[in-house]
């Protein structure tokens, strides 16, 4: 459901840049997800389509894709960065959750959970 209503506003921020630029097709559009975000990209996508509608995404590219978080080791000071996959979140897979260095479990996961626009093309 969150989804749904994401889209639809992503939508309405598409059609706008749209009227400011005179454009009637869109050609292109990534979407950014954090890294936290607990969102569907695939219903993402799904619903900015259906919410644009079939003339404006006519052979358009929506992609939808997830920001990394990052892991700091609260024991040994160990950092890297996850690129959490789309059927779970890596807060939820304990794989994500030890240190790949000392194996701790006192790790700190940081990122982002909102949504963004991240590029927009259009077509004249």
């Amino acid at each position: 459901m969150h989804e749904y209503a994401l889209a639809a506003y992503i939508a309405r921020r598409v059609e706008a840049e749209a009227g400011r630029s005179s454009a009637r097709r869109l050609a292109g559009i990534d979407v950014e997800i954090g890294g936290l975000a607990r969102l569907d990209p695939d219903a993402i996508a799904f619903w900015l389509r259906e919410a644009l509608g079939e003339t404006v995404t006519a052979r358009a590219r929506i992609r939808v894709l997830r920001a990394p978080v990052s892991l700091t080791c609260l024991r040994c000071g160990h950092q890297r960065s996850v690129v959490p996959y789309d059927q779970g979140l890596p807060t939820l897979d304990p794989a994500c959750r030890r240190c790949p260095q000392c194996q701790s479990e006192e790790v700190k996961l940081d990122g982002k959970a909102g949504c963004r626009i991240s590029a927009l093309r259009f077509r004249p």
